[in-house]
């Protein structure tokens, strides 16, 4: 199999038609049509989108003038489960400091309507307690959205190494 990248998007929105081109018989358009779907689960061969890494069984001619990545299937083999975690180490960084900070802001704000001059004032406005207490709740809301994206990150992580797995295996 071999790999083709888009490199612009005037590029991707053509490549479904040049890989499966009009002169084709209709069984063998369908054919091939059949065989680079069950190659790439992962797209819409319909709407690719420039930098698609678009899988090309050996069955479908790649065309003159459309670039095969040589080095993506070599790149894929080498890859492995512990590299993928090492690249995904400054965004779980990100991610953590952005968490931290964020609790950090809200924190101050919890122990700002916590305050005298609060309490006075919302004891005194029954408008402004309801406000205050949207507020808080939306506080809460966003420290649970918080945890559910560093635990969407790791799920993530966790599918991809799934994923790098069986393309290996399907690229031998």
């Amino acid at each position: 199999m071999r790999v083709v990248r888009p490199k612009n998007q005037r590029e991707a929105n053509t490549l479904k038609s040049r890989l499966i081109p009009e002169a084709l018989s209709e069984a063998d358009r369908k054919r091939a049509e059949h065989e680079l779907r069950i190659a790439n689960p992962h797209l819409n061969l319909d709407r690719l989108d420039a930098d698609s890494v678009v899988v090309v069984p050996s069955t479908v001619a790649v065309p003159e003038g459309v670039t095969v990545d040589e080095e993506a299937v070599e790149r894929l083999r080498r890859a492995s489960p512990e590299a993928l975690r090492e690249r995904i180490v400054p965004l779980r960084a990100h991610l953590e400091a952005s968490i931290a900070r964020d609790a950090e802001e809200r924190e101050v704000l919890r122990r700002d309507f916590r305050a005298r001059g609060v309490k006075a004032a919302t004891d005194a406005d029954p408008e402004l307690a309801a406000q205050v207490e949207r507020i808080r709740e939306q506080l809460t809301e966003d420290a649970r959205d918080a945890r559910e994206r560093a635990a969407r990150l790791e799920s993530l992580v966790a599918q991809a190494t799934t994923d790098l797995g069986a393309l290996q295996e399907r690229f031998g």
